[in-house]
């Protein structure tokens, strides 16, 4: 089968609390290089044409992890059982290259309280 499935994981939040979440590479997989870029992009339901409802972009990119930190207020906004993605953008490697996006994760929004 051609393609890549991004893991399935739910995106947990609280009311009035941070999200806060680092996303760790495997070992056995390549560092992200330098310029990479990544966000969490909050959509209305899984369809391709659905509304965005939030874009959170990273607050860390290492060569070993992707890290978030949103602030409850803006956390707060996304309602429960909306649809959730972890875009990964690779820079070009040449000049004659494109960026690199990369689905990670992708799941459902479940709310706490």
């Amino acid at each position: 089968m051609a393609g890549y499935s991004p893991v399935r994981d739910n995106l947990i939040l609280t009311r009035d609390a941070d999200f806060v979440h680092i996303y760790r590479r495997h070992p056995l997989d390549p560092e992200f290089p330098p310029g990479t870029t990544a966000e969490i992009v909050i959509t209305r339901n899984n369809r391709t044409d659905s509304e965005v409802l939030a874009t959170w972009p990273a607050e860390n990119v290492s060569e070993d992890e992707i890290s978030f930190w949103v602030q409850a207020p803006a956390a707060n906004l996304v309602p429960d059982r909306t649809s959730w993605r972890l875009l990964v953008h690779y820079p070009a490697m040449s000049e004659q290259a494109e960026l690199q996006d990369f689905a990670w994760y992708r799941g459902s929004v479940k709310r706490e309280q």
